[in-house]
C-alpha cells in the first residue's frame, strides 16, 4: 500500500482551484490580481505551459463579451498588460523579444466596407500590446522586404478583400517567407470575412474573422514563444 503526503493530495487541488481564480480575474480585468496569483503559482513550480494554457478560455471569454459590445478595445489594454508581465516573469532572459512582438500590417487593393478591418485590428492588436506598422495598400515584394528590414516584424497581416485576390496573396507570402530577411520566419494571417475559407490557398498561418480570431492567435503565438519559425 503506498500512503501520499497530505501535500502530494492538496497541492493540485490548490493549484486547480488558483488557475481558475487566475482565468476569473483576466476575465475581469483585475491586473494587480492575475499578477499575484501567477506569482503563486510559478513560486510553487507550477509547469509554464499549463499556466499560459489557463489563458486560452480568459481570452476566448473576453472577446465574446467583446463581439457582444460588452467590452472595448480599451478593455484589452488591461489583458495585454497583464499577460505581458506574467510572460516577464516566466522568460527573464537578457536580449530575448518582449513577447507580444512586431506586426507589419498590409491591406489588400479593393477592400470592400464589411471587410475594412484595418482600424480595429490595428486598435486591438496595440491594445494587446503588439507594436504595428501600417503599410497601408499592397505592394511588390521587394517593397515589403525593405519594410521588414527596416522593421524587423515577427508577424505579417493581410486585410484581405476578395476571394479572386487569393492566387496573388499566396505566392507573395510565399514570395515572402522565402525570402524573409531575418529568423525565425514570420508568422502571416490573412483577416477578412472570407479569411477562414481562403486560409490554405493563401499560405497564412492564422485567419481572422472577428476579435475573437485575433485573441486566439494571440494565445498560439503566447504558447510558441519566445518565437518559432510557423510553418501552415
Amino acid at each position: 500500500m503506498v500512503f501520499l503526503a497530505f501535500s502530494d493530495c492538496i497541492m493540485p487541488q490548490i493549484e486547480n482551484q488558483t488557475l481558475n481564480e487566475l482565468q476569473i480575474r483576466l476575465v475581469e480585468l483585475h491586473e494587480d490580481e492575475c499578477q499575484r496569483l501567477a506569482l503563486d503559482l510559478l513560486a510553487n513550480g507550477i509547469d509554464h505551459a499549463i499556466l499560459k494554457e489557463t489563458f486560452r478560455p480568459a481570452l476566448m471569454e473576453i472577446g465574446e463579451r467583446f463581439e457582444n459590445g460588452h467590452y472595448f478595445a480599451s478593455s484589452l489594454i488591461p489583458v495585454g498588460q497583464t499577460i505581458r508581465k506574467i510572460m516577464a516573469s516566466i522568460y527573464d532572459q537578457p536580449g530575448l523579444e518582449p513577447f507580444p512582438g512586431r506586426v507589419l500590417l498590409v491591406a489588400s487593393s479593393g477592400l470592400s466596407r464589411e471587410d475594412n478591418l484595418n482600424s480595429l485590428l490595428s486598435l486591438v492588436l496595440g491594445s494587446l500590446g503588439f507594436e504595428v506598422w501600417d503599410v497601408g495598400e499592397e505592394s511588390a515584394p521587394d517593397a515589403l522586404l525593405a519594410e521588414a528590414r527596416q522593421f524587423k516584424p515577427h508577424g505579417l497581416g493581410f486585410l484581405h478583400g476578395r476571394p479572386a485576390q487569393s492566387g496573388r496573396i499566396g505566392r507573395l507570402v510565399k514570395t515572402l517567407k522565402e525570402n524573409w530577411p531575418q529568423n525565425p520566419k514570420p508568422f502571416v494571417f490573412l483577416a477578412g470575412s472570407k479569411a477562414e475559407a481562403l486560409k490554405r490557398a493563401t499560405r497564412v498561418d492564422f485567419a481572422l474573422v472577428s476579435v475573437s480570431g485575433a485573441l486566439a492567435m494571440y494565445h498560439s503565438l503566447l504558447m510558441t514563444y519566445p518565437f518559432g519559425s510557423f510553418t501552415p
